[in-house]
């Protein structure tokens, strides 16, 4: 329903409104596009989901998070790891962890205004108390 509701309203803000309704037309979208992600964060966290943990060593799979996150960030925001796994490797579900990271490192992004950096800093014992 939202989708068919977006499309028309791009089919109306194309069509020759006057510019008093292209603002109302502009807020009633943002509104519609905001429903869309409310109700899809809804169903994520109303479906059951699947954990598959699996072997992972660490700092391999750190480094490839770190690598991850820089893409998410720009050239202006230094996204840097810091681990005290030393060869340590563990069982995750490494879907799940590379989406909370991902999430972290995004709001994070978010969140800075200009230059800055970006700190992930994990260890062994974080793991072992979750």
């Amino acid at each position: 329903l939202l989708t068919i509701m977006s499309g028309n309203l791009s089919f109306m803000q194309e069509s020759e409104v006057g510019e008093e309704y292209r603002e109302a037309l502009a807020d009633i979208k943002s509104a519609v596009s905001d429903s869309k992600a409310l109700t899809q964060q809804i169903g994520q966290y109303s479906t059951k989901q699947r954990i598959d943990l699996t072997p992972v060593d660490l700092d391999d799979f750190m480094a490839k998070l770190s690598t991850m996150g820089q893409s998410l960030c720009p050239e202006e925001i230094a996204v840097s790891l810091d681990t005290s796994f030393a060869g340590d490797s563990g069982w995750l579900d490494e879907t799940l962890v590379t989406s909370m990271v991902l999430n972290i490192v995004s709001n994070a992004r978010d969140a800075i205004d200009g230059e800055g950096a970006v700190l992930k800093t994990t260890g062994a014992g974080l793991l072992q108390s979750i």
